[in-house]
């Protein structure tokens, strides 16, 4: 499941962002928007945590609200949004892959600080200067 979460990320970076990526290592010391949306099956349950840096959120706001300077509410939803969308996205890939239905809980909103959650599953994607973080664990 980890590796179709991050194909999606990636999806959603190049189409819906029109931006190039590369997968780097983590840079724990930065603040980003972090969230999460459960994944489940008849099989499995996945909690997967989307992180965006405050740059990165902005920007996204910028790409679908128009807004150069969104407020700190905004920027909660825009994070929650792009989790919803990522997961989404990944959930169909995992469909046509694993001829398994997934469902998608509705995202929670965790926190604006570093990602200190151990989990063990975990990618950086760096987007020009911004970073997105990945990470899944199994329930």
């Amino acid at each position: 499941m980890f590796n179709i979460v991050v194909e999606a990320s990636k999806e959603f970076i190049t189409n819906q962002l029109e931006k190039g990526f590369n997968l780097t290592d983590i840079n724990s010391n930065e603040i980003m928007y972090i969230s999460y949306i459960d994944m489940t099956s008849t099989n499995s349950k996945f909690r997967v945590y989307l992180s965006l840096d405050v740059d990165l959120t902005q920007d996204i706001a910028n790409v679908f609200l128009f807004e150069e300077e969104s407020d700190e509410e905004t920027l909660k939803d825009m994070a929650l949004e792009t989790t919803n969308m990522i997961v989404g996205s990944a959930k169909v890939l995992a469909e046509e892959k694993d001829n398994d239905i997934f469902n998608i809980s509705t995202p929670i909103f965790v926190k604006k600080d570093t990602f200190d959650l151990n989990v063990k599953n975990i990618q950086n994607i760096k987007i020009d200067s911004s970073n997105m973080l990945i990470a899944i664990e199994e329930l």
